[in-house]
């Protein structure tokens, strides 16, 4: 972030779930005003899924697990 930026804590998550973030201004260069920015994480607490194309272009299907003691966040980005 660019000198003038400000963030500040989220404290919306609903009770008992592993969420939280931030909001703030943020203005990059080329950018003629200020945009709010509001940054979001909740914590995943179950087995993934995961897609990937091979080198032939053929998805692929992988299954992830999150062991006991391992923390694995989605993070979302908006901006206004």
């Amino acid at each position: 972030m660019r000198d003038g930026n400000e963030t500040r804590g989220y404290a919306g998550a609903p009770e008992g779930r592993a969420t939280g973030g931030k909001d703030g201004r943020l203005r990059l260069q080329g950018w003629r005003r200020h945009r709010r920015i509001v940054i979001l994480r909740r914590r995943l607490e179950r087995s993934l899924a995961l897609t990937q194309h091979d080198d032939a272009g053929q998805l692929r299907l992988s299954f992830a697990e999150i062991d006991d003691g391992r923390e694995v966040w989605e993070y979302a980005v908006l901006v206004t």
